[in-house]
């Protein structure tokens, strides 16, 4: 059986890791283009902009993936509390500021699963039958 990550409703602490790319030259093939990752490091703003399941946005601030200080372009948000409240398929974009204008990324989809406790209420402690009272048993 393999092993699949997944993010569920009321997850917290769900690392998001985008890497901050554009498209430059390639040296080795004359009119042809290659992503590069773009040093994020002077960046003046970053921020994960989520698109919600009900059509609403969350932006959030993220911060330079470390060690790497930005030289690899990559940027990361960690969930909190209250950020994953919907099941449905999200979306993602990251727009980064610097100095000199304000970039996004290409926008990447993602499934936020149901959570059993967002599903169904249910109390684990047992029936307890009293006198003259049926007990109720949960199925």
């Amino acid at each position: 059986m393999s092993c699949t990550d997944s993010i569920h409703v009321g997850d917290e602490g769900t690392v998001f890791e985008v890497t901050v790319t554009e498209c430059v030259p390639d040296p080795d093939n004359e009119g042809e283009t290659i992503e590069s990752a773009v040093a994020v490091g002077t960046a003046t703003s970053i921020e994960f902009r989520f698109l919600l399941p009900d059509g609403s946005l969350k932006v959030r601030t993220g911060s330079i993936t470390t060690p790497s200080l930005g030289a690899d372009g990559k940027v990361e948000y960690a969930a909190a509390a209250g950020d994953l409240s919907q099941a449905g398929n999200w979306k993602l974009q990251v727009r980064v500021g610097f100095s000199t204008g304000k970039w996004r990324t290409v926008a990447a989809s993602f499934p936020v699963l149901s959570a059993i406790e967002a599903l169904h209420y249910f109390d684990p402690t047992p029936a307890v039958a009293t006198a003259g009272a049926p007990a109720v048993s949960v199925s």
